[in-house]
């Protein structure tokens, strides 16, 4: 039937595009999924059509949404998920992240999908909820000057629902 871990490396590209050869290109991505959908479980399908549509997404109303599907399925958050919304769209992954943080009391800036300040020093206290820190004491985060994005998605859209 095939290779579960090429058919996400191919998924992946499609959707991303490679900087060089390989566009861009969601119809294919999407096609993609649904060819190799035997392979996959019904949260990574869910997980990889979330993440073609927030390559696609632009601006407030459009990471709006990718939160709101996040928050309908909260069981099929993953640090796979944070990883391929950050490859697939920065800003959105940073907009939902700071949508999470507001609903814990913890961001108090503009929705924006940029990772200000405000935004670091939130997950940071994010991080100080967990029993756990050991995922937060990343050398580039511990500055909160300055995040590793991927390592920023991973880390809020899954760990510090531990910490509510």
């Amino acid at each position: 039937m095939g290779n579960v871990d090429a058919a996400k490396f191919l998924i992946s590209l499609l959707r991303d595009g490679n900087g060089m050869n390989i566009p861009r290109d969601s119809a294919a991505a999407t096609d993609t999924v649904v060819r190799y959908s035997g392979l996959l479980s019904k949260a990574e399908i869910w997980q990889y059509d979330l993440s073609i549509t927030a390559s696609l997404a632009y601006g407030g109303s459009g990471y709006a949404s990718i939160g709101a599907e996040i928050a309908a399925h909260p069981e099929w958050i993953s640090t796979a998920l944070g990883a391929e919304l950050q490859k697939a769209n920065p800003r959105a992954a940073m907009y939902v992240l700071q949508q999470r943080l507001e609903a814990k009391g913890l961001y108090h800036g503009p929705l924006d999908g940029l990772a200000g300040r405000r935004t670091l020093r939130a997950m940071y206290a994010a991080c100080d909820r967990l029993g756990d820190r050991s995922g937060c004491d990343d050398n580039v985060f511990a500055t909160v000057d300055n995040c590793s994005p991927n390592f920023c998605s991973q880390v809020n859209l899954v760990n510090f629902e531990a910490g509510s």
